[in-house]
C-alpha cells in the first residue's frame, strides 16, 4: 500500500511504502511546477493495471505519474494545464468503472481505457465549484455520475461512456 504525502506549500510530493507492520518507507519524490492542492490515486484496471498518482496543483495544472505497483518507482511524469483555478481532484465511479474529476476552470474527467492508458477529457460543462459522485445500480442498469454546483447552480452530470465524453455530458436538471 501506498502513501503520498505534500505539505500543500511545497511544490514535492513524497510517496511512501506502507510495510505489513505499519511502518513507513521512503520510496520516492516527485516535483511538481506549483504548490500541491490536492493528491488522488487512480487505479486503471484492463489487460495491464495500473496505478497513477494525480496531482492538482495552486497553479492549474494537473500532474499525473505512474507508480510501478511492485517498487513504488515513479515514472512517464505528465502535465496538463487545466486552468487559472486551483486543481481539486475527486474519486468518481461511471458505468464502466472508476475515474477521477479535476476540477479547475473547466472540469476534466480523467478515466482508463480497456487497455488500461489513462485519458483524460474536458467536459461540456461550466466551472464546476465542487463535487460530489453517485452510483445507482439495480438488478438491470447502473447509472452513474455526481452531483455538481456551479456557482448557485446544482447540476446532476451522467455519462453513458466516458470514451464518447467529448460529445459532452447528459445534464438531467434540465
Amino acid at each position: 500500500t501506498f502513501l503520498a504525502i505534500s505539505d500543500c506549500s511545497s511544490k514535492v510530493v513524497r510517496l511512501f511504502l506502507i510495510d505489513k507492520d505499519g511502518g513507513l518507507s521512503s520510496i520516492g519524490v516527485q516535483a511538481v511546477p506549483h504548490p500541491v492542492k490536492s493528491l488522488h490515486f487512480h487505479f486503471s484496471e484492463g489487460m495491464e493495471s495500473r496505478l497513477h498518482l494525480l496531482v492538482g496543483t495552486k497553479g492549474g495544472t494537473c500532474v499525473r505519474v505512474r507508480v510501478d505497483t511492485t517498487t513504488g518507482q515513479l515514472s512517464e511524469r505528465r502535465g496538463r494545464f487545466l486552468g487559472v483555478r486551483d486543481v481539486n481532484l475527486r474519486s468518481i465511479d461511471l458505468s464502466s468503472g472508476k475515474a477521477s474529476l479535476a476540477l479547475s476552470s473547466s472540469p476534466w474527467l480523467i478515466y482508463s481505457r480497456q487497455d488500461g492508458d489513462l485519458h483524460s477529457s474536458p467536459l461540456a460543462s461550466k466551472q464546476i465549484d465542487l463535487a460530489a459522485p453517485f452510483c445507482i445500480r439495480d438488478e438491470d442498469d447502473v447509472i452513474a455520475g455526481f452531483v455538481a454546483v456551479s456557482g448557485s447552480d446544482l447540476r446532476i452530470l451522467t455519462f453513458e461512456n466516458p470514451e464518447s465524453i467529448t460529445s459532452g455530458s447528459k445534464d438531467l436538471t434540465g
